[in-house]
């Protein structure tokens, strides 16, 4: 009945959220400032136990900055990333 539907849904959920996890993971083994600011926001949430909100005010801006120039350079020299 609808339980076994429900039950397929969260499954189905579950495996599309491990399959983006793990392709986000892949790309950031090859990215060092990607893993720096993925340890800075494991120590600041996991480790320190600061509010998330506070830890992504922090970071967000730092990753934004370091990506955004390297993608505006790579399209002006028509590269694909």
């Amino acid at each position: 009945g609808f339980q076994s539907v429900l039950t397929g849904g969260v499954a189905a959920g579950v495996g599309l959220t491990l399959s983006m996890g793990v392709t986000a993971g892949l790309d950031i083994l090859r990215q060092p400032m990607a893993i720096a600011l993925a340890a800075a926001a494991f120590l600041g949430i996991a480790v320190l136990r600061w509010p998330l909100w506070l830890v992504l005010a922090g970071l967000a801006p730092i990753g934004m900055a370091w990506y955004w120039p390297r993608e505006r350079k790579n399209r002006e020299e028509g590269q694909t990333s």
